[in-house]
């Protein structure tokens, strides 16, 4: 197994890449000020409960989820059913997102 491990990290007004890979990797320094302004940091996770405020904290902008039909839909038509929790689940997400001042990006998973 190695142990070589890259970082792309954005904290506020600038950020900083860490390659601990070995000798002669070039460390280039990245700001956010080398991007347009209207370019739109963001990250996706699997528990956004912990996370959005993680974000917030790193500078991203925008939050990219997946829309899982199966947990809105279980039996994959309308008839045959809503889930609450599912639905819940999606709102207290969209809710949170909000909240933060993020971007939201879904997509279908």
């Amino acid at each position: 197994m190695s142990n070589n491990h890259h970082l792309l990290m954005i904290t506020g007004n600038h950020s900083m890449f860490r390659a601990d890979s070995g000798p002669g990797i070039v460390i280039p320094t990245v700001k956010r000020s080398d991007f347009p302004k209207d370019f739109v940091f963001g990250a996706a996770t699997s528990a956004y409960q912990d996370d959005v405020d993680l974000m917030k904290k790193l500078g991203l902008d925008s939050y990219r989820f997946s829309i899982a039909w199966t947990r809105i839909l279980p039996g994959g038509r309308i008839c045959k059913g809503i889930c609450k929790e599912g639905i819940k689940y999606y709102n207290d997400l969209i809710d949170i997102l909000l909240t933060a001042a993020m971007e939201l990006v879904a997509h279908q998973g």
